[in-house]
């Protein structure tokens, strides 16, 4: 398969908020991951980092990724950040403003992730948690109506559709 190679790469370390405690590695990992999946000879892919950035923008950076992208693409995206669970074990990625008794309008919510790799048309996409509760997260692949937009398939029925691929790294 043949396709281009993109990399989205998040890192938080800085929070406005007291209660989240400012995180030591995220930075250089992050630029670390960067330098060697631009790389010609080791990645070779067209790489963005965000590094300290809101909700809002990260939302529209990760949207932004997935979107207008080709089957054959290789997607990466990395999000190395607090990781929050809600009441309901929902988990959010921590981000600069983010407000921990607030986090469906303040952090980025792993759902949220998971429908843009849905949405998107790339079959090949490998997800990195650099955060607490990231082995937590269910990842799917929900199959999209066809051109035609005849019938909608099953959960399940991935349709020749691969699921992300996801690689944790989680201290809770």
């Amino acid at each position: 398969m043949d396709g281009r190679r993109h990399a989205l790469v998040v890192a938080n370390d800085e929070y406005d908020d007291p209660g989240l405690r400012r995180l030591v590695a995220p930075a250089q990992d992050a630029q670390a991951l960067a330098d060697a999946l631009a790389d010609p000879a080791i990645g070779h892919f067209d790489v963005r980092v965000l590094h300290n950035e809101s909700a809002q923008a990260i939302r529209f950076a990760v949207e932004d990724f997935f979107a207008d992208r080709a089957a054959e693409d290789l997607l990466l995206l990395h999000f190395s950040c607090h990781g929050l669970k809600n009441a309901s074990g929902e988990l959010f990625l921590a981000v600069a403003d983010t407000r921990p008794t607030r986090l469906a309008s303040t952090a980025v919510a792993a759902d949220f992730v998971n429908r843009q790799m849905a949405d998107s048309r790339a079959q090949r996409i490998a997800l990195f948690l650099d955060c607490c509760y990231g082995g937590c997260t269910r990842l799917r692949r929900v199959a999209r109506r066809g051109r035609s937009g005849a019938g909608r398939r099953r959960r399940g029925d991935l349709g020749g559709h691969r699921p992300p691929y996801p690689v944790v790294g989680s201290g809770a």
